[in-house]
């Protein structure tokens, strides 16, 4: 199993830095990602990932804790949004609307974090 989550961990950690040139690939929840794959395969490869100078940037603390409750907040509310009109909504209508307000909340939240993070200094 450990094996399996290096491998997973490395894979995640190619994916997080395409994302820094690749629009589209976000980059710190696949750095998120490679650090709880580390923390469960090797104390060695976690404290080097943690401490190395390029990625431990994606990994600070106050800047991190924003980002994972950005996008805990996203997940639920997509969750929901999803279970939503699969199973309570039959109306193609109302489905639309339903994902139209989605979006609208997406963008609301990440316009907010953006100005918040700004405002910041970080």
């Amino acid at each position: 199993m450990k094996v399996l989550f290096i491998c997973l961990g490395f894979l995640s950690m190619f994916i997080g830095i395409a994302g820094i040139v690749l629009p589209g690939i976000p980059t710190t929840p696949f750095m998120l990602l490679t650090l709880t794959l580390f923390l469960k395969s090797s104390k060695r490869l976690s404290d080097w990932f943690r401490n190395h100078p390029f990625f431990s940037k994606f990994l600070n603390s106050s800047r991190l804790n924003r980002k994972i409750i950005l996008i805990k907040a996203l997940l639920i509310m997509w969750t929901m949004v999803s279970v939503s009109i699969i199973f309570f909504v039959e109306r193609f209508s109302v489905r639309l609307i339903i994902v139209i307000l989605a979006v609208s909340g997406t963008a609301a939240m990440i316009i907010a974090y953006r100005k918040r993070k700004a405002g910041s200094g970080n």
